[in-house]
């Protein structure tokens, strides 16, 4: 289904019955990138997915982008389904963009859910080895190529090892599809580049709040939820031993259950 907000459209999906769900996705990855999830939560969930700004069936403006901006495309989007508050979910880039929304409109967030994410500042600088994955991931001319970066963005040794034919399969036909251009990777990278929350988010105090990270994340270093946790020291944290930077691709059991309990517990 596409969305037509006030200045953009986005490509987005409504999956299941029950309480409000928004799934917000990360970097180069398109809305498909949730199915683990909505398999499970369209259970008890309306699960709402989309595009962001820059890939799949949504708009891709020209220029930067920002968390701020994408927080407000995700606003616009409750509001035209009607939604007043639901269950925030963020991926990285994701994630930070969940961060803003529940900053800049707290009364849409009942609760906040941040994967593999950070707050910003000195810590978020990836390692130089993740840009150039992204980068040539951009640049592959082939299914395979691209998917050879992708997966060493997103997932540990030991998982692509034991995976890697179902990986592709999935990846192929849902999230790597139809390949990101390069004009919405440089304007959501920059959007990534560019967030900063840190300490602002002591003002979420009194929203439920979880967070979950990976040992062997590769993209977003495990120093971060750290970070975020000393930010807001009432926010439940799992870290997960030896699990890479797609959380809740590697780890979906874990996520799904440990998000699941978190809902039910507030």
């Amino acid at each position: 289904m596409i969305a037509s907000l006030p200045n953009l459209r986005l490509g987005y999906d409504v999956a299941g019955s029950g309480p409000p769900a928004l799934l917000i996705m990360g970097l180069a990855v398109n809305r498909g990138g949730w199915e683990l999830q909505v398999e499970r939560w369209r259970q008890t969930h309306t699960c709402i997915t989309f595009d962001n700004r820059g890939i799949g069936e949504s708009d891709t403006p020209p220029g930067r982008y920002s968390t701020d901006q994408m927080a407000d495309d995700a606003a616009a989007l409750l509001q035209l389904l009607g939604v007043d508050r639901a269950e925030v979910v963020g991926i990285s880039m994701g994630g930070m963009i969940a961060q803003k929304l529940a900053l800049r409109a707290p009364k849409r967030v009942r609760s906040l859910t941040l994967l593999a994410t950070h707050g910003g500042g000195l810590a978020s600088t990836p390692p130089a080895a993740t840009v150039a994955h992204y980068v040539a991931m951009q640049a592959a001319r082939s299914p395979d190529a691209r998917f050879k970066h992708f997966a060493k963005l997103l997932f540990s040794d030991r998982f692509l090892e034991d995976n890697h034919p179902t990986l592709r399969h999935r990846m192929m036909t849902g999230p790597l599809k139809d390949p990101q251009s390069m004009r919405g990777f440089r304007g959501q990278f920059a959007a990534v580049s560019g967030h900063r929350t840190g300490r602002a988010l002591r003002a979420l105090a009194g929203t439920p709040t979880l967070l979950m990270h990976g040992t062997a994340d590769a993209c977003v270093r495990p120093l971060n939820v750290r970070l975020l946790k000393s930010w807001m020291p009432w926010a439940h944290t799992s870290v997960l031993d030896r699990v890479g930077h797609g959380i809740n691709v590697e780890a979906a059991d874990a996520v799904n259950d440990t998000v699941s309990r978190f809902w039910a517990g507030k």
